[in-house]
């Protein structure tokens, strides 16, 4: 199933992020998962780019096994996926199903 998500807002999430990261002189390149749902309507605070649209997110992981942990928690975990992305490139994003 292709995600229904808009790559667009969770750049944004992850290129401010990773501002943050380069601010401190922390990160160079990173590889990061996210676990995000990709049905709207989850009504959460209006905290960032992701909850902002309607979806929702889990916490930022180094690795997608624990991304996918994350996700098979999720309220609706049939409709989580992995997003995948290298903080030097927010613009690209992979979508990960999790098996």
């Amino acid at each position: 199933m292709q995600p229904n998500l808009n790559p667009q807002p969770a750049s944004a999430a992850i290129r401010r992020l990773r501002d943050n990261l380069t601010s401190t002189g922390f990160v160079d390149n990173l590889d990061l998962f996210i676990p995000l749902c990709d049905e709207q309507g989850h009504n959460l605070d209006a905290s960032d780019e992701i909850f902002r649209n309607g979806f929702w997110h889990g916490k930022v992981f180094l690795d997608p096994e624990s991304a996918a942990a994350e996700g098979r928690q999720h309220t609706h975990p049939d409709r989580v996926r992995i997003a995948h992305f290298q903080t030097v490139t927010p613009d690209i994003v992979e979508f990960i199903a999790i098996q």
